[in-house]
């Protein structure tokens, strides 16, 4: 590798946290998130090669995540990209065991890997998955408290699963983001989006997209319990299309039950 310290090389990282330690993933002030704790794992790892090196350690390490998930969501493998200052040596498992060792242990990166200098976690193509879990149950969840949503009345599982197919395509999601949200442009591409009863207990929302607004999927997800509940037939998904109206669709579901499951880019199976 160079030794200018204008080089740098990119590296992809492949993080699984628990999302109930941390303010969401993106940096905020005066709260522990994902990127935050990564970016000042880095700084402190890069202060400690230029000691050693006796070369410079750059001025700051800025995280780019391909998902900004919310407080309390979590993730099994969410993806992010930095710069590496090719004056310092990569190695692929000392870079993932440094960051294990500073950042809290309801963090770990999985992998480290050099990718192509165009690559950005945000931004280069790919396909996400995220997969959201309810608990058909009376009693609260020891066990697997901060992982479902537990909801004590019976639901209409065949209704939820018609209502949940209807979101696979190309649509306009207004109806089914934050009010707040930002994004710029609203229609997305899900590939997937399937509900199943795992068990007596438990339901498992699927979904692929190209792209997910803030709080899309919870969203989504609070609808379909208002159609499993009677409150709605699954036709109405179809209305919400139309409406573009935040306000006639269904609750936020809780971020508890939410889990982003993988990032895939060109190249990897996408």
């Amino acid at each position: 590798m160079g030794s200018e310290l204008d080089e740098t090389v990119k590296v992809k990282l492949t993080i699984e946290y628990a999302g109930e330690a941390f303010s969401g993933f993106q940096r905020q002030a005066g709260q522990q998130t994902v990127q935050g704790s990564i970016e000042a794992a880095l700084s402190t790892m890069f202060a400690g090669y230029a000691k050693k090196t006796g070369l410079n350690a750059p001025e700051e390490c800025l995280l780019t995540g391909a998902g900004r998930t919310d407080a309390g969501v979590h993730a099994r493998g969410q993806v992010a990209s930095f710069s590496w200052p090719s004056q310092f040596d990569f190695d692929p498992y000392r870079v993932l065991s440094s960051i294990n060792a500073l950042t809290p242990r309801e963090l770990q990166v999985l992998s480290a890997e050099e990718r192509a200098d165009d690559f950005d976690a945000r931004f280069s193509p790919h396909y996400k998955c995220y997969q959201y879990r309810i608990m058909l149950r009376k009693v609260e969840p020891a066990l697997e408290r901060h992982r479902v949503w537990q909801i004590s009345q019976p639901l209409d599982v065949p209704a939820m699963a018609d209502a949940a197919s209807r979101f696979a395509g190309i649509h306009d999601f207004s109806s089914f983001r934050a009010r707040d949200c930002s994004a710029k442009t609203t229609e997305r591409t899900l590939r997937r989006s399937e509900l199943t009863q795992l068990d007596q207990e438990n339901i498992l929302f699927t979904v692929e997209g190209n792209g997910f607004m803030k709080q899309m999927i919870r969203i989504m997800t609070g609808t379909l319990v208002e159609i499993g509940a009677g409150r709605r037939q699954p036709e109405y998904i179809d209305q919400l299309f139309e409406l573009r109206d935040r306000t006639k669709a269904g609750p936020t579901a809780p971020p508890d039950g939410l889990t982003m499951m993988w990032v895939r880019y060109e190249g990897e199976g996408l």
